[in-house]
């Protein structure tokens, strides 16, 4: 019931103007409903492979082998993570269903990436619960709404992951104006363990973000994890700046 009141309540305008509008897929070009992606070009996302990754931060090898330069360089972006696994690449059109989702504001977006983020979870990470990353204080009031609670209730409402939100973030400033240091230093002091700390927490869990871009954000929030007990984390997201 919840699922379906989350549809009708933020999605039955952009339904029907969608439905009486046909746009063009944001790819392709051709016709699409409900969202800027058609039909062909969801499929053939969701169904998408990554073969040859990183090791370390799991962003996609071209030429590379186990390692992408910046890790073997030694500017590791992610550290003491089990696994880490970024579904696509934060370029091209790519980086434009990004925007449209989470600076847009269409939020009928969320279908998809829950979607894509899910086949992963059932792929690798059966049964495994997952932590979102929490949005910035007052955002979901100022916005109205916040991508990554949005994926994680269509995950948890829809596809029965279990969502474990034990995390909350006590600073305002986006982290997209920050500097690369900046945003390390910012993200060491930007979260906490939610109150009251849930009883029997799992031994193993999967962060859940929309980008990876330094990795600031998903250190700071595994040295919390980690500070509760949880011994294995792995990562999920759905783009990786390369």
């Amino acid at each position: 019931m919840k699922y379906f009141l989350f549809i009708f309540k933020h999605f039955w305008f952009t339904f029907f103007s969608y439905l009486c509008f046909p746009m063009e897929c944001e790819l392709c070009k051709k016709t699409a409903y409900f969202m800027p992606i058609c039909p062909d070009c969801e499929k053939r996302l969701i169904s998408e492979k990554i073969e040859n990754r990183c090791q370390s931060c799991g962003k996609e090898l071209f030429f590379e082998k186990e390692l992408c330069i910046k890790c073997r360089n030694n500017d590791i972006r992610l550290q003491g993570f089990l696994s880490v696994y970024p579904r696509y690449s934060y370029v091209l059109q790519k980086k434009r269903l990004l925007y449209l989702w989470k600076v847009a504001n269409n939020r009928s977006f969320v279908f998809f990436f829950a979607k894509s983020i899910f086949r992963v979870l059932q792929d690798k990470y059966q049964n495994i619960p997952v932590v979102p990353v929490p949005p910035r204080p007052n955002k979901i009031r100022d916005k109205g709404w916040d991508q990554i609670e949005d994926l994680v209730f269509i995950l948890e409402n829809k596809y029965k992951v279990k969502v474990l939100r034990i995390l909350e973030r006590i600073t305002e400033t986006q982290q997209k104006k920050l500097s690369k240091d900046e945003r390390f230093s910012e993200s060491k002091n930007s979260y906490l363990a939610k109150n009251p700390i849930p009883e029997n927490l799992p031994e193993e869990v999967v962060l859940i973000d929309d980008v990876i871009t330094t990795g600031a954000t998903m250190n700071s929030c595994r040295e919390i994890l980690t500070s509760l007990g949880i011994a294995k984390i792995h990562v999920v997201s759905l783009f990786i700046v390369p």
